[in-house]
């Protein structure tokens, strides 16, 4: 106290303030992460059926099927993040 005086006491209050600001920011976070996680599982699960049906997907010629839809399920993953 004697060294810093009344201006530690501006350094504790904007410690004090930031507490809750840095709370919100975590739990928004925490969802934007919960969202970009379940559409990347999406993602995962078609991109494993289709290596897992390669030979059936290419004889019935359904690339460009599966191709537009891993590509929608790509920017359902994006968009939470911008």
């Amino acid at each position: 106290w004697r060294l810093l005086g009344p201006s530690c006491l501006a350094g504790v209050a904007v410690i004090l303030v930031s507490m809750p600001l840095t709370a919100k920011v975590a739990q928004m976070m925490g969802r934007l992460q919960k969202a970009v996680m379940k559409a990347r599982d999406e993602r995962v699960d078609v991109n494993n059926e289709v290596l897992g049906a390669m030979k059936v997907i290419k004889l019935q010629a359904w690339e460009q099927s599966f191709q537009e839809r891993i590509h929608q399920l790509r920017e359902k993953k994006v968009r939470p993040i911008f």
